[in-house]
């Protein structure tokens, strides 16, 4: 059965200008990388942060990429939704419940959370404005909708970064990311289809993860089994 996403407006606007207010105060932190700018809020679990950064590469093409603590899509733990509350709480104890009223230069983008590849396009697409996990940056998250199950998270995106977003949405190849006038003209009712092996590419593909046995270590090992087998058949 299909749903169609019910938006608190009230909620939705008073977030929203919370967070505007929020990422302003960020952006006067222009010695960081675009990567790191948005997610001042970075909590420590076990003793790490949250998120570190570090440099990606493939080939002749490298970026600023995010490392998660956790693994946020397969723990038992809502932590996109654990982290919203947290994030929010602390742009509250920022400014108060709300922030002061203003104009401020940017577009919403909507983000299908649970719907990612993990292929890194956008995330190197973006510098790293966008990780791996097709998730925009903590400091920017102000509402979620939850539809069918799949959670849709807004942020807001100041205008020096809508073009690295939109490099992140022009290479993402599941479409789980798009503006919000756009979101508008298409809400996403249903859960997305799964994925056909192979089905894309793009500009700047990821490293694989190194899940491999070297062949250094191969091929003694079946030398080792060839002797063992020729002497037991020999026998």
């Amino acid at each position: 059965m299909n749903t169609t996403p019910i938006i608190d407006q009230e909620i939705f606007n008073q977030n929203l200008l919370l967070t505007q207010a929020y990422c302003e105060l960020q952006l006067a932190n222009t010695e960081k990388y675009p990567s790191e700018i948005l997610r001042s809020f970075n909590p420590e679990y076990d003793g790490k942060p949250m998120f570190s950064f570090g440099i990606g590469r493939h080939k002749q093409f490298s970026w600023n990429e995010i490392n998660w603590n956790i693994d946020v899509l397969s723990s038992c733990i809502d932590w996109y939704q654990r982290l919203f509350d947290e994030q929010l709480n602390h742009k509250s104890n920022t400014f108060g419940t709300f922030a002061k009223e203003s104009v401020y230069a940017g577009r919403i983008l909507v983000a299908n959370i649970d719907e990612t590849l993990l292929d890194g396009a956008s995330e190197s697409a973006s510098d790293g404005l966008v990780d791996g996990n097709d998730c925009p940056p903590i400091d920017t998250w102000f509402y979620i909708v939850h539809v069918n199950g799949w959670k849709v998270l807004f942020a807001w995106i100041p205008e020096p970064f809508l073009q690295l977003a939109q490099g992140a949405i022009d290479v993402n190849c599941i479409d789980c990311l798009e503006w919000y006038e756009d979101w508008r003209e298409k809400p996403p009712v249903n859960p997305p289809a799964k994925l056909q092996a192979g089905a894309y590419e793009h500009a700047f593909p990821r490293q694989q993860p190194k899940m491999y046995i070297p062949l250094d270590t191969v091929i003694p090992i079946i030398i080792l089994l060839s002797v063992i087998l020729w002497f037991l058949l020999g026998k």
